[in-house]
């Protein structure tokens, strides 16, 4: 099997909640005597309290890039941390997305990897057990029963996945909203089934160790609950969506998955109370009605925003099946003053059905107002040392200075 690196079991010790037994609890398996056996080594750097400060920007600081990932009508977020760890928010859909986020990560360690999975909904989690096999697609050793179980390149129990001499990209540490009330889908066996052996439940309020100065990841709800010990019972999947805050300096980002607008406003009150403010929102659930309310946006008054967002595989762009984003969306975002909004693709109206018309009451083409339009039908890259940030596509990019 493969080994845990000495920052990584940091990173598992201090991920897990003092409420937990062990990383694994919720999977029924003690992690304990996978801890015991990798040597714990006094790491030579400390986990920075420089957030915690009003430290000064300096011109050498490093530059960390998080990158939106196009995976079509989906989500996956890439975010880049020098001289550390990476940390792979979401993973997309099954099909296609698995081969561009494995390009993205074979050359990195994958025990200096950190997966971080929002919610179970297909578009966020589809690709994960594929990204975790590897190139051949196969669990552990393609055609050996690495478990011997009796079952060659079995998907059963997870003990197939990551053994030494594979091309499995088993990250060091997965983290999640937990196994509470699960979708009842192919993806979601598959991913409890690869995740198994490494997987924790994230709290809200959980800090990511980095050693970084001035860089603070933050997981602020998880499951339907919120920093400052609030919490919204979850109805649905999406309530329960795990949402990032990434703070560098002067450069504050938020990645809400698909939290729905009113527990997205509940955060925005919380965060809005410890003095956050935007400049970078990356927008919920595609850009759906259903998300990013005029009250969120009034409480962190984001600067830009980006939009994960796929283009109607059958009518093409101007279109998404869904309607995203919506024109609701966007007028909120031109009401709150927003300069610019960026997407991996249009996307657009919803269609009649069986035709490339525009639905009854659908504006087409969508109407952005006089915020700039940017669609990259492409990744989108942004790298902040903390003093400005910039927002790069295929054929150019924008940068905003930061107060």
């Amino acid at each position: 099997m493969q080994q845990i690196s000495s920052f990584l079991l940091l990173l598992v010790i201090s991920c897990t909640s003092p409420n937990q037994s062990s990383p694994n609890n919720d999977a029924g398996s003690d992690h304990s005597d996978l801890i015991e056996h990798f040597e714990i080594k006094t790491p030579d750097y400390h986990i920075s309290d420089a957030w915690l400060n009003d430290a000064d920007v300096v011109e050498s600081n490093p530059v960390i890039s998080i990158r939106i990932i196009d995976v079509g009508q989906g989500n996956a977020t890439l975010i880049e941390i020098p001289d550390e760890f990476s940390i792979l928010f979401d993973s997309g859909r099954k099909l296609g997305d698995s081969e561009h986020i494995y390009q993205l990560l074979e050359n990195k360690n994958p025990q200096d990897t950190v997966f971080i999975t929002s919610h179970y909904d297909s578009d966020h989690i589809g690709a994960m057990d594929r990204i975790i096999c590897g190139a051949d697609g196969l669990p552990g050793r393609g055609g050996i029963d690495d478990d011997n179980d009796g079952i060659t390149d079995g998907r059963i129990d997870g003990n197939e996945y990551g053994w030494s001499g594979s091309d499995d990209f088993m990250p060091g540490l997965i983290i999640d909203r937990g196994l509470e009330e699960l979708p009842d889908t192919n993806d979601m066996l598959e991913y409890t089934t690869s995740a198994s052996q490494v997987r924790t439940t994230a709290w809200a309020g959980q800090i990511i160790p980095v050693a970084l100065p001035g860089l603070k990841i933050e997981i602020v709800a998880s499951d339907g609950h919120l920093i400052d010990d609030d919490y919204i019972l979850p109805n649905y999947e999406n309530d329960r969506s795990l949402a990032l805050l990434i703070e560098y300096h002067n450069f504050k980002m938020l990645i809400p998955s698909d939290l729905p607008a009113f527990v997205e406003a509940r955060l925005a009150q919380l965060l809005a109370d410890r003095g956050v403010d935007l400049d970078l929102l990356h927008i919920g659930h595609h850009g759906s009605y259903t998300s990013t309310d005029p009250l969120t946006l009034n409480l962190l008054t984001p600067e830009t925003a980006v939009i994960s967002v796929g283009d109607s595989p059958s009518c093409g762009s101007g279109f998404n099946t869904y309607g995203h984003p919506s024109q609701e969306t966007l007028d909120n975002l031109a009401q709150a003053d927003v300069l610019a909004i960026y997407q991996t693709q249009e996307g657009g109206a919803s269609m009649e059905t069986g035709t490339c018309n525009p639905a009854a009451e659908q504006i087409w083409p969508r109407n952005y107002q006089d915020m700039d339009k940017i669609i990259a039908n492409s990744d989108l890259l942004i790298t902040s040392d903390g003093s400005s940030y910039t927002v790069n596509w295929t054929n150019g990019s924008h940068t905003y200075d930061l107060d």
